[in-house]
């Protein structure tokens, strides 16, 4: 397919970053239809409308390979796949039985921030050999994931950041301007794990009088506490999130309150339009960070682990390490809209953009005309 551009029957790894009809559906059921994480409704939001095929068929990571090999390609949307915490091991035989060209892109490394490069499970090391083989070239993150998968000997790779990026055509003129001194309204994309605490303490001393609302992406626990469902959760889940929140109510906020504004969304589109309302989004979470970030919201992203690390750095985007919050979260907040950080952030994302669309089209797909307008 190299090359030869035209529309096509496409199989795509991934869903089309919404599922309809949401509501009628258990929350376990829908954590399991995102891939454990709302997160990746973006990505492949974002995808969907970067392409132009005949039909568009989408899959599960649990494909039957013999309905994939019905359509022409099959595009695989990979978020931070290469982890020593994850065995793609029983993967493999349906790697193996596609019989048709495969797109590989997305693909991150998942980390400590000082120690990126681990070692991977055998099966996962044999997976990513045979889609080195499999595919003309993998789209990856960034240099981090370029190396780790080098070390492997897949060295048909390719830098793009993310796609989810590129949602937003012309987001110059959606970037609102930022005033520290002028924030009613925070958006915070954590997760309730102890990277999220120094972010809620320094929120919490900085901002006492602001509304402050939580977006959640994982795990199935805070999926249950966005839609009312405190009495499924465990006790002890329930008193972590407490203890994640208690910075603001040692700062006199209602613990209750803060645990009945925690949302999730599993529409890209809803969840676009719900973070334009806010004056600032900042938080540990990548994707539900660069939702607000594609709606113009000023953002910023708190880097706590390689993949957050490595994502900042591949598209410019602004970030503070987790470490450093409490002693410079107002420096690093009026760099959000700094004229020379903005100018950086959308001379890289043309850059990536322009070698986006190369991968595409080298691989046979016709870039749709949001993406051509980046």
């Amino acid at each position: 397919m190299a090359g030869a551009t035209k529309t096509v029957r496409l199989a795509i790894i991934g869903n089309p970053g919404f599922i309809d009809r949401s509501f009628l559906l258990e929350t376990e059921a829908l954590y399991r239809r995102c891939g454990n994480n709302t997160g990746n409704l973006v990505f492949w939001y974002a995808f969907q409308t970067h392409v132009v095929a005949e039909e568009k068929n989408y899959f599960g990571f649990h494909f039957d390979p013999a309905n994939v090999n019905k359509s022409d390609a099959v595009v695989f949307l990979f978020a931070n796949h290469v982890n020593p915490g994850l065995d793609l091991g029983p993967m493999l035989e349906k790697l193996q039985d596609i019989k048709i060209p495969v797109i590989a892109l997305g693909l991150g490394i998942q980390g400590e921030i000082d120690k990126p490069l681990q070692e991977l499970t055998p099966g996962s090391i044999e997976y990513f050999s045979l889609l080195g083989e499999k595919a003309d070239t993998i789209g990856v993150r960034g240099d981090l994931t370029k190396a780790a998968l080098a070390q492997l000997g897949v060295t048909n790779t390719e830098v793009l950041g993310c796609v989810s990026n590129f949602i937003t055509p012309k987001l110059q003129n959606q970037f609102r301007a930022f005033d520290p001194d002028r924030v009613s309204r925070i958006l915070i994309n954590n997760d309730f794990t102890n990277a999220a605490l120094p972010v809620n303490q320094a929120l919490a001393t900085a901002f006492p009088d602001a509304i402050i609302d939580n977006v959640a992406q994982a795990p199935l626990e805070l999926l249950r506490a966005a839609r009312d469902e405190i009495g499924k959760i465990p006790d002890e889940y329930v008193s972590k999130m407490k203890s994640v929140l208690k910075p603001y109510a040692d700062a006199g906020r209602s613990e209750t309150a803060m645990l009945n504004n925690i949302h999730a969304f599993y529409d890209t589109r809803a969840w676009l339009e719900y973070s334009r309302g806010f004056d600032l989004a900042i938080g540990t979470r990548m994707h539900g960070n660069m939702v607000a970030h594609q709606a113009g919201v000023p953002t910023l992203f708190c880097i706590h682990d390689s993949r957050t690390a490595e994502l900042c750095n591949t598209m410019a985007i602004p970030g503070i390490p987790t470490s450093a919050i409490s002693e410079s979260l107002r420096d690093s907040m009026y760099k959000i809209r700094d004229e020379q950080a903005v100018e950086s952030y959308f001379a890289e994302r043309a850059a990536l953009a322009q070698r986006y669309r190369a991968f595409l089209e080298n691989a046979g797909l016709i870039c749709s005309p949001l993406l051509m307008s980046i």
